[in-house]
């Protein structure tokens, strides 16, 4: 699957650990009213949370393709060597290498997590701000009985769209970006026998 941003990462692949979920409560998104909605998604900025999954997903670029280089150029350099010496540079390299590498796959996981953030948060600003202003109040003082019954309709719809936004759209992207998002790895310890913890 690919975000707007990158390709997404497999954490089962790498067995990558998980931060517990922060979010543990929902707000009560249908007693929202159209004017707290826009007041909700006016204080959201998607593009600083989309500047941010750019910024994940290029740091894990970069760590990839750096320890594709390294890797290669390893490689090179111990090919023709022999014995016990050449087997353990070599390996304490490549772990080395290998653990490094873990590092570009998480970022890039965490890059898309703040993607399903960013895409959440986006959409539901959008609509929510696509909603059509109700029937002004003031109808209700100087217009007719239908007049008024209209203002009621079209204000109570209004509030209806806006909270079934803010709970299907701004709620779900809340709660999936919160889900499975991986932890750093711990650092590489070369004198270990496993990885460090």
């Amino acid at each position: 699957m690919t975000t707007p941003h990158g390709p997404r990462g497999d954490g089962g692949a790498m067995g990558a650990a998980f931060v517990p979920a922060a979010v543990t409560s929902q707000e009560n998104f249908a007693a929202m009213d159209l004017d707290r909605a826009r007041d909700a998604v006016s204080a959201m900025s998607p593009e600083l949370i989309e500047a941010s999954a750019q910024a994940w997903h290029e740091v894990g670029a970069d760590i990839t393709a750096a320890v594709d280089d390294f890797v290669q150029t390893v490689t090179e350099a111990l090919r023709g060597w022999e014995g016990a010496a050449a087997a353990g540079t070599g390996s304490g390299l490549l772990a080395c290498a290998r653990r490094t590498g873990e590092l570009g796959t998480v970022a890039t996981m965490i890059g898309d997590k703040v993607d399903e953030a960013w895409s959440g948060f986006d959409q539901a600003k959008r609509l929510v701000e696509l909603i059509p202003e109700p029937s002004s109040p003031t109808r209700l003082h100087r217009g007719s009985f239908a007049d008024v019954k209209l203002a009621d309709y079209e204000r109570d719809e209004a509030d209806m769209q806006a909270a079934d936004i803010m709970r299907t759209i701004y709620g779900a992207a809340v709660v999936q970006a919160d889900t499975d998002v991986p932890d750093l790895p711990p650092p590489f310890d070369p004198t270990a026998p496993g990885p460090a913890r």
